[in-house]
């Protein structure tokens, strides 16, 4: 099952230990849009739509990758599973 069907017509709400707080939408299976609940830095965007590509880890768990229009690369493990998100950015 790819990540889209996993979540289609859901919002990914993912609230980090360091305070930052996103929602994303999978808007297609290839492209995503991700909105920031939480302060942004100046000059940061609150909001993006991204093409992303994923593969998944197992029944309940995917790795999605995007480029945000600033260059920063974004990597995400989305374990639906555990309802545990591990993003590292570049």
């Amino acid at each position: 099952m790819t990540v889209f069907e996993k979540v289609r017509g859901k919002r990914v709400d993912v609230d980090y230990e360091s305070g930052d707080h996103y929602v994303s939408d999978y808007l297609s299976e290839s492209e995503l849009r991700w909105n920031a609940l939480s302060v942004v830095g100046e000059g940061e965007p609150s909001s993006e739509v991204d093409p992303y590509d994923a593969v998944a880890l197992g029944e309940d768990a995917h790795m999605v990758s995007w480029i945000e229009e600033t260059g920063v690369v974004a990597s995400q493990i989305a374990d639906f599973g555990n309802g545990r998100v591990t993003t590292f950015l570049t």
